[in-house]
């Protein structure tokens, strides 16, 4: 996997590879140098890679891609061509070595997902072989179609992972996590956005026109996959554990436990996190980011999701790597979801409530939600907490604001009263009578109290 590598790497006299691009053979260098350095690899077993075979790829893939990405290359531009790729900025590919990357990369995923698929779980177990997965692969695979490699992705690993493991091990249903920061809609949900087997639930910037520009609240699937695609997008940068964490605790946890999957894939980018050039969770943007966020997803916040998924599907859990391309983010957050998976208890996040940005978007995806899952009804109080349109979003009240920041901004100042036609003062005591009247948005995410 190493072997994938942008046109303009060059290999230095020492033997270093020096690599410009984003999306380099550095990446997971890293982390597994931080995974060894933290004594987690002594703690693992490790499975050797091995080639995707192109029965595997076909049950996703077409099988025009999937003969190209099997076929060896002689020249850069016959590779070009055939896989439909844009060198640059998107998706690049070195002439040979990308394609056999790329089917590594396929092929281990698939492994590490079939080795503890429910056919062959009592064999394992016994063995004592395998509990869970870390796949430090690449090239990432989230966005790529089935018939076009995109985004840096050859190959969409997690989605020929889910298909082998439920037409040829008997898995019934699959549970596909996508926290990278970009939305994997124009990959893994555009391929089973009709299968009602795969649920697929993704967290993702979506606001502002953040590429690729799609999975909003309201893309729920089509077909007998309606209900089955859950988008939670946001609408700003400058969320983090806080907020990843509620829409875990409110949403996305609810779903998948009534769901009740048979097996969990993660497409795991760390590109939330800290200093990312392209996820920029932290950036500075115009908007600016909403006060009281945090700015970007820890390695805390990342073992706090992970541990929460582990709870799933009797521990039947594959993570593998996506985007993420701070190499010291990366290689810290990757170590801090081992050590999950190896049965470490995750740090704990400070007690922070989501900013209201935040909940609101939760909020709005938990209403899209609500006609296919009981659970996110019942959160909502029933059908009748349905808002008046598919866009409408409540307006927050004093009362809110000042539980949430605990601010003295709001003066004591004058009103107008309905009845008599007179000023009065507001008082504390009509903070106490407005909290009464929360906001949609506030009771979803605190209750009544």
């Amino acid at each position: 996997m190493l072997l994938h590598r942008s046109a303009g790497a060059e290999v230095w006299q020492r033997g270093d590879l020096y690599d410009e691009h984003v999306e380099r053979p550095a990446r997971i260098v890293a982390v597994y140098d931080a995974l060894l350095r933290e004594g987690l690899v002594g703690r693992a077993k490790l499975i050797p890679a091995r080639p995707a075979a192109r029965s595997d790829l076909e049950l996703v893939h077409s099988r025009s891609h999937s003969r190209r990405a099997v076929r060896r290359y002689e020249g850069e531009e016959e590779a070009h061509e055939a896989l439909g790729l844009q060198l640059g900025a998107d998706t690049y590919f070195a002439a040979g070595e990308s394609g056999r990357a790329a089917l590594l990369s396929c092929g281990s995923v698939v492994e590490l997902a079939t080795r503890r698929s429910v056919v062959e779980l009592a064999t394992r177990v016994v063995t004592g072989e395998l509990s869970n997965a870390l796949a430090v692969v690449r090239p990432p695979g989230h966005h790529c179609e089935a018939r076009q490699a995109m985004g840096f992705c050859l190959l969409n690993n997690i989605a020929v992972a889910a298909a082998v493991a439920r037409a040829r091990l008997g898995v019934q249903r699959v549970l596909v996590v996508d926290w990278d920061v970009h939305h994997g809609s124009n990959g893994i949900q555009h391929i089973f956005e009709e299968d009602g087997s795969v649920l697929y639930a993704s967290l993702h910037r979506y606001g502002h026109g953040f590429y690729p520009g799609t999975g909003g609240a309201h893309a729920v699937g089509e077909g007998a996959g309606r209900g089955f695609s859950l988008n939670i997008p946001w609408s700003s940068a400058g969320y983090g554990d806080a907020e990843y964490a509620a829409a875990f605790e409110r949403l996305l946890m609810p779903v998948a436990r009534e769901f009740a999957p048979d097996l969990v894939l993660v497409a795991a980018g760390f590109d939330a996190a800290a200093r990312d050039p392209l996820g920029g969770m932290e950036a500075s943007e115009t908007p600016p980011a909403p006060l009281g966020c945090l700015s970007f997803v820890s390695p805390a916040g990342y073992a706090y999701m992970t541990a929460q998924l582990r709870s799933l599907a009797a521990g039947r859990l594959v993570v593998a790597l996506e985007g993420g391309y701070n190499l010291r983010s990366i290689s810290s957050s990757a170590a801090a979801v081992m050590r999950v998976l190896l049965g470490d208890d995750p740090p704990p996040l400070p007690p922070a409530p989501p900013c209201r940005s935040a909940a609101r978007d939760i909020l709005e995806a938990s209403h899209a939600m609500a006609p296919f899952w009981r659970s996110v009804a019942a959160a909502l109080g029933g059908p009748q907490a349905q808002p008046r349109s598919a866009v409408a979003r409540p307006r927050l009240s004093r009362a809110a604001l000042r539980e949430l920041y605990g601010t003295r901004a709001y003066p004591r100042r004058r009103r107008r009263s309905r009845w008599p036609f007179k000023w009065r003062a507001t008082t504390p005591s009509a903070w106490r009578g407005a909290a009464r009247r929360r906001p949609a948005w506030h009771r979803f995410m605190y209750g009544d109290e």
